[in-house]
């Protein structure tokens, strides 16, 4: 039982008793593989949780392996404990947050007499304190959380160490590739061994192979790569990967299917969160910060994170004046980002004015067409809120100018886009219905045109939204609905 820290002599010895005895069988609990011929392996998974996406009643939860022994062990402890219905969503987020594993459990059932139920939750941001005095009959490595994670990590070499701690700073499952990029050196092994010595999970989806650490593990990994100095490193590794993955994500929205999309990368919005707020805490890189906020941008809008998101270019624009980092473009377009955020979350507000016209200020500065074009119809967009006609007719003559300049079919469909808009709220319908009808009927009428399109406005949607408050005013209140 427990053979791991002698898995060599184990192997050895059982090999040998096999081939001496064929009748004979053996079994061993290990963390690891014997890894001798004829052996079989039952994998033993952590306790059963209730769905993420579920929240049981009392007598349902019981049915979850992790809940009856958490509520069997706190009912030992304090024989008044009774699982209610609205303490079942505490239980299950306790039992979550260790993962199902019976020992982390049986200890923290332990200490529901100090701490009642919610103040238990709450201890469990430092479990290795709180996670401590079990049975004093059990062997030392199960009598604190830490001695049996201690336990564990004490059997491994120097580089399989290295590699869990950094494996520690990924927030969700991550790829082979994305652990050799953190780590900074081949893991193919490395993870292997790890995965064989329980200490990372692999999971399967599709065709594709993911790893995960615990939480209770990557807690006690994250502990020891601080401990070792060289977090810095391995921080600043993660958060480039993070980078690039921001990147494949926001270029991969305009290939994939959004569920297939959603399913494969939403889960990367805690990575990104960790990476940005290294970046801009203590010991980070505020460039790199900055690249990181408006790279997770399509990510953000897609989880509908928008007043998170507008919090961290807010951020971003702080550090960066606070440091002077002079990078003209990014300012240009966190200001952007923050106009539009805004605008869709508090309304017309002089905060929003000022950031629109700011980031105009700065792309009129430039030679770039495409980050002028941009600042032109979010300042068009920020006049038909103020209901300033004129104005946007101003910004609408300013894009004429530079679609005349540029061949540019895209340009073209968004300025008669825009144009039709103007034309119904100045009350000229028969106008406004005839642009938008020629948008629709354009080949490219149906795309992602215009500015920022990470806010994902349909424009089909958009276009068929006026022409029928266009037929509504004209009296033809019949095809407006058809239409609607």
């Amino acid at each position: 039982d427990n053979c791991e820290h002698v898995i060599g002599a184990a192997a050895t010895l059982a090999d040998a008793l096999l081939k001496g005895a064929p009748l004979l069988h053996v079994l061993a609990t290990s963390r690891e593989p014997l890894r001798i011929t004829s052996e079989q392996l039952l994998r033993l998974p952590a306790l059963e949780l209730p769905p993420a996406d579920a929240v049981p009643d009392a007598a349902a939860a019981r049915h979850f392996a992790a809940v009856q022994l958490f509520c069997e062990r706190c009912a030992a402890v304090d024989e008044a404990f009774v699982l209610a219905d609205a303490d079942v969503p505490v239980v299950v987020d306790i039992c979550r947050r260790l993962d199902g594993i019976p020992l982390a459990l049986e200890l923290a059932a332990g200490r529901i007499g100090h701490f009642g139920l919610h103040e238990l939750r709450r201890q469990l941001d430092d479990r290795f304190r709180l996670l401590t005095r079990g049975a004093r009959n059990m062997p030392l490595r199960h009598q604190t959380l830490r001695a049996t994670l201690d336990w564990s990590y004490g059997l491994l070499d120097a580089q399989e160490r290295q590699v869990l701690q950094a494996l520690s700073v990924f927030k969700s499952r991550f790829r082979l590739e994305s652990a050799s990029a953190v780590a900074g050196c081949d893991v193919f092994d490395t993870l292997a061994d790890l995965a064989a010595k329980s200490l990372v999970s692999i999971e399967f989806c599709r065709q594709h192979v993911y790893y995960r650490l615990l939480e209770t593990t990557r807690a006690y990994a994250g502990a020891q790569l601080s401990a070792s100095g060289g977090a810095g490193a391995v921080l600043l590794r993660h958060a480039r990967h993070c980078l690039g993955l921001a990147g494949r994500i926001a270029a991969d929205w305009e290939r994939m299917a959004p569920a297939h999309w959603s399913a494969r990368y939403g889960r990367h919005v805690d990575d990104l969160r960790a990476a940005i707020d290294w970046a801009f805490g203590e010991d980070g890189d505020v460039a790199l910060g900055v690249a990181l906020t408006l790279g997770a941008q399509t990510l953000f809008y897609q989880l509908s994170l928008m007043d998170e998101y507008r919090v961290r270019v807010e951020r971003a624009l702080e550090c960066m004046h606070r440091q002077a980092l002079e990078d003209p473009v990014s300012e240009m377009q966190l200001h952007a980002s923050l106009a539009h955020l805004l605008l869709h979350t508090q309304g017309v507000t002089g905060t929003m004015l000022r950031s629109f016209q700011c980031g105009y200020a700065l792309a009129m500065r430039t030679d770039d067409a495409s980050r002028r074009f941009e600042a032109i119809c979010g300042m068009w967009i920020c006049s038909l809120k103020m209901a300033d006609f004129q104005g946007a007719d101003n910004y609408v003559e300013q894009l004429a100018v530079l679609c005349a300049a540029r061949d540019d079919t895209a340009m073209r469909l968004v300025l008669a886009r825009m144009r039709s808009a103007g034309a119904y709220l100045r009350g000229r319908y028969a106008q406004s219905a005839a642009l938008a009808r020629m948008v629709l009927a354009h080949p490219e009428g149906a795309g992602q045109l215009g500015f920022n399109n990470a806010l994902l406005a349909d424009h089909q949607v958009c276009l068929r939204g006026t022409l029928a408050r266009c037929l509504w005013m004209q009296g033809r209140p019949d095809d407006a609905l058809a239409l609607a």
